[in-house]
């Protein structure tokens, strides 16, 4: 988006009273110290070839909750949500600019593995084997969502004709 910010900053404000000391104001997620940090690195990673375009961070912030998928019954999805934090958060969180992307869902174990268990004779109390599947099927999702792609760029960069026009 052409609103998003590539390049960090503090932002301080200081009182009208003479000899007032300046305070750091803390806004947003790209003004963060952390931010401010990872963008020097970034200024001085080494490239395999020379690279004359700007570098920039692109912050994403990934998330997932349960919803109820009918308005009778159990059904359950757990979608997955992301926001780029490069946009100001007064324009990321108003719904109308439909910042917030669906990028998508985590499997549930189905119901009917209770059943099988019972089937292949396996201990009345299946709550550590479902707490077990719950874990290994919520990580193989996320493997999904952090393809090797996504690592690669998230390790090494990768170049994207940004929305206020620049190439970086």
């Amino acid at each position: 988006a052409a609103s998003f910010h590539y390049t960090p900053y503090q932002l301080h404000w200081q009182g009208r009273t003479p000899g007032a000391t300046p305070q750091r104001v803390y806004d947003d997620v790209f003004s963060s110290d952390t931010w401010l940090a990872e963008h020097e690195k970034v200024q001085v990673m080494p490239i395999p070839e020379p690279c004359s375009l700007p570098r920039a961070i692109l912050g994403i912030a990934l998330w997932s909750d349960a919803t109820q998928a009918a308005q009778f019954g159990h059904a359950k999805l757990w979608p997955c949500y992301m926001m780029v934090l490069n946009q100001s958060k007064y324009q990321r969180c108003r719904p109308s600019l439909k910042s917030c992307h669906h990028v998508g869902h985590f499997p549930e174990v189905p119901d009917a593995l209770r059943d099988d268990i019972a089937k292949w004779g396996g201990p009345k109390n299946t709550r550590p084997i479902f707490t077990h599947c719950r874990r290994e099927l919520f990580h193989e999702g996320w493997k999904q969502i952090l393809s090797t792609d996504f690592r690669e760029a998230y390790q090494h960069g990768m170049v994207v004709h940004c929305g206020d026009g620049i190439t970086r």
